[in-house]
C-alpha cells in the first residue's frame, strides 16, 4: 500500500532543469576548460558538495568551495525565484494525494533554503508532511539513499510503504537504494537521463493520478 509519495524538486514540481541547463552550462563553460553540455547530466541530482567533488575530480575545477557555494547561490536565487515554474497540473497532483490521506513530502539534494523559495513562492507548502534536503544528512546527496530513509522515518513509514518520483539516475538510484519503489518523471528536458531502475515511468502529471496513486 501506498502511504507516502516523495517529490524531487527539480525537474519534477518545478521546470528547473531547463533552466539550469543553460544557466549553469554557461557558467560552468566559463571556469572549467572543455566543458561540454554532454558532461551536465553528471551533476542532476547532486547535492552542492557532491557536486563540488565530483567537479573537483572529474573535470578539474580549481575555484575554492567557498567560491563555489556563493556562485552557486547567485545561479539558484535566478532560477527559483524569478524562473523556474510549476510543472503543469502539479498542484491537481498534490491536492488530488491530499484528498486522497497519502502523505506527501519534497525529498531533494538542494539547501533548505532552495526549497523553501519554491514551495512559498507557490503557495504549495501545506500539501506537504515535511521538506527533506541534502542538509538534513550531513549534505550527504543522492545517489546516496540518506535522504530517502530519512525522510521515511521522519515520516513514521517504512520504504516500502513510500513511492518516489525522481527524474534522474541519481535519484532514481537514491531511491532504489533506500528500498522504495520509484518512478521514473519524463518531462521533456531529460531524455539523456537513464532511468531505467524505476519500475514504471509517468510522462508528466497529466497521469499522475492514475499512475501513483493507485499503486497497489
Amino acid at each position: 500500500m501506498v502511504r507516502a509519495i516523495l517529490l524531487d524538486m527539480d525537474g519534477v514540481l518545478i521546470d528547473s532543469e531547463r533552466h539550469w541547463h543553460s544557466i549553469e552550462g554557461a557558467w560552468l563553460r566559463s571556469v572549467i576548460p572543455g566543458w561540454m553540455d554532454e558532461y551536465q547530466k553528471e551533476c542532476v541530482g547532486l547535492s552542492m558538495s557532491g557536486l563540488y567533488e565530483m567537479l573537483r575530480f572529474r573535470h578539474d575545477l580549481s575555484m575554492t568551495f567557498p567560491d563555489f557555494r556563493l556562485a552557486y547561490v547567485e545561479l539558484a536565487t535566478a532560477i527559483y525565484k524569478e524562473r523556474a515554474e510549476l510543472m503543469p497540473h502539479c498542484e491537481d497532483f498534490l491536492r488530488a494525494a491530499c484528498t486522497m490521506g497519502v502523505k506527501l513530502a519534497v525529498v531533494s539534494s538542494s539547501p533548505k533554503d532552495w526549497i523553501r523559495i519554491i514551495v512559498d513562492r507557490f503557495h504549495i507548502a501545506d500539501y506537504f508532511s515535511m521538506l527533506v534536503s541534502a542538509d538534513d544528512v550531513g549534505g550527504v546527496g543522492k545517489p546516496d539513499p540518506a535522504v530517502y530513509l530519512y525522510a521515511a522515518a521522519e515520516l513514521l513509514e517504512t520504504p516500502a510503504d513510500c513511492v518516489a518520483i525522481e527524474d534522474s539516475e541519481n535519484g532514481v538510484l537514491s531511491a532504489v537504494r533506500a528500498g522504495m519503489r520509484c518512478i521514473g518523471f519524463r518531462n521533456g528536458f531529460n531524455d539523456a537521463h537513464n532511468l531505467d531502475r524505476a519500475y514504471q515511468i509517468m510522462e508528466g502529471f497529466s497521469e499522475a493520478a492514475l499512475l501513483s496513486l493507485n499503486l497497489k
